[in-house]
């Protein structure tokens, strides 16, 4: 049967339960741009600061290296342990009769791929996408233009 839908997932909380301390990681972000007077780039989340600060004039490529350095590091300890969000392996058997299932996450190419595998629901996915693939974070639309594209004969839509 051709499928004629896809639904996209985001990764961390939604089809795994993740420990990235997404607080912690946002606090360190926020506190190296304020040493370097560069609070202007503060925003609500970790994602949204580092692509603010990365498209920003002030822009520098060193501590750009030394914030996702940080970021790196805090999610391989979050990683580490992350579980199936309960129901998710069934839910994920069901819809991939249905519909084509793509996962797009902040989340590096090799967690993504690593966690999925190892919790046995990489097979339900015909197209996983992490932030080394896209080069843009969401909520920037990059990410999901590059899964859509991928699918030329599936329509967007949103229900």
């Amino acid at each position: 049967m051709k499928k004629d839908r896809l639904v996209i997932f985001d990764m961390d909380n939604t089809i795994l339960q993740s420990n990235i301390d997404f607080v912690q990681m946002q606090d360190f972000l926020a506190a190296r741009l304020h040493e370097r007077g560069l609070q202007r780039y503060i925003a609500p989340t970790p994602a949204a600061t580092l692509q603010r600060f990365a498209e920003s004039a002030e822009y520098d490529a060193e501590l750009d290296r030394l914030l996702w350095a940080e970021v790196a590091r805090l999610e391989d300890v979050g990683m580490q342990n992350a579980v199936l969000e309960p129901g998710a392996a069934a839910m994920l058997a069901e819809l991939s009769g249905y519909a084509e299932l793509a996962v797009l996450t902040n989340n590096t190419d090799f967690h993504l791929a690593d966690n999925l595998s190892r919790l046995g629901i990489l097979h339900h996915f015909s197209c996983v996408v992490g932030r080394d693939t896209v080069g843009k974070l969401k909520p920037n639309p990059a990410g999901m233009q590059w899964i859509l594209r991928q699918y030329p004969a599936i329509a967007p839509q949103c229900v």
